[in-house]
């Protein structure tokens, strides 16, 4: 009797854990697609003097690819996580503006500027791309990038800017 106990409880833990580690394995992904893959780079003005803050965007030019998006650092230096595929690549550095908080003053400090945004109801002066409206959009830019599911070298993007 105590055999048999034996053997429905093995049979019984079967059951139940096989339809687990199916489910385990399914959430986790089995499917053979890769995942995301490590894109480190630089962007440089012409004078290779590294350019920071300035948005880096993927724009996938095939179905299997998501965009992805990052920030230089200050030394011009960038990484992210990207999937494979073929992308076409955007820049932008966007300078200057002001928010009305940057206005903020005294009643009898505020400029004749922060009393018309507030009148017309703006938020503020917006900021403006530094770098040539060209490298904004990927179908202009001129650089695409072929992500492949390994690691990838670093990659140094050469841009036209005024230092």
């Amino acid at each position: 009797m105590k055999i048999v106990l034996n053997i429905c409880k093995a049979g019984w833990q079967r059951l139940v854990f096989s339809p687990m580690l199916g489910i385990v394995i399914g959430i986790l992904g089995c499917s053979g697609e890769p995942g995301p893959v490590r894109v480190s780079g630089s962007v440089v003005s012409e004078k290779d003097a590294g350019l920071g803050e300035v948005s880096v965007v993927f724009f996938p030019m095939d179905s299997k690819a998501r965009t992805a998006m990052t920030m230089t650092l200050t030394d011009g230096t960038f990484s992210l996580d990207v999937f494979p595929g073929q992308y076409g690549l955007g820049f932008s550095r966007m300078r200057g503006g002001k928010t009305l908080q940057n206005f903020m003053s005294p009643a009898s400090q505020q400029t004749q500027e922060y009393k018309d945004m507030v009148k017309e109801g703006k938020g503020g002066i917006p900021p403006k791309n530094t770098l040539p409206e060209k490298y904004i959009d990927a179908k202009t830019s001129g650089f695409e990038m072929t992500v492949q599911p390994r690691v990838q070298p670093a990659v140094q993007f050469k841009l036209p800017v005024a230092e």
